[in-house]
């Protein structure tokens, strides 16, 4: 039994090295087209995610996070909305927006309620990185902010 332990261990640390390999070179890429762009790192979640800064014109600071999949081949991309909402406030005219326009747009919107009813916004993409160049990774960012402001002008305008 010993022999079969130290055999299913050593495997295991060794799939455990190779997705920590692997998720490092996805975000050395990500941190390359980054330096490629002139864009500074603003934040690191773990050893998997990256957060920027973009400047904008309604809070000032619009974050978005990408976080690099175990394989290291996808990222997740996730711009916030700065909607501060509870589900009391939720109206058939924003959930038909979020839903209509998700087929419209680049990524999708996604909406968490939490315990005390109040709901964060997102909207997310997944994308492959193998491909990928600087200039679609600064597209797909720029693009999924922009979305997260277009809906937060909205809702401050009292669109919904």
């Amino acid at each position: 039994m010993g022999l079969l332990n130290d055999f299913v261990n050593g495997f295991a640390d060794g799939l455990t090295v190779a997705t920590a390999l692997s998720v490092n070179q996805g975000i050395r890429l990500i941190e390359r087209w980054c330096a490629e762009l002139g864009w500074g790192i603003d934040d690191r979640i773990g050893s998997d995610g990256i957060v920027l800064d973009f400047k904008d014109p309604l809070i000032r600071i619009r974050k978005l996070l990408i976080t690099v999949s175990d394989s290291g081949k996808m990222a997740s991309f996730t711009a916030f909305s700065a909607a501060d909402l509870n589900v009391r406030q939720l109206t058939g005219k924003l959930m038909a927006y979020l839903l209509c326009h998700n087929s419209e747009i680049l990524g999708a919107w996604q909406m968490k309620i939490k315990d005390d009813g109040d709901i964060s916004l997102c909207v997310a993409h997944q994308l492959v990185l193998g491909g990928m160049n600087a200039g679609m990774f600064g597209a797909t960012c720029q693009q999924l902010v922009k979305e997260a402001n277009d809906l937060d002008t909205k809702l401050n305008n009292s669109e919904f």
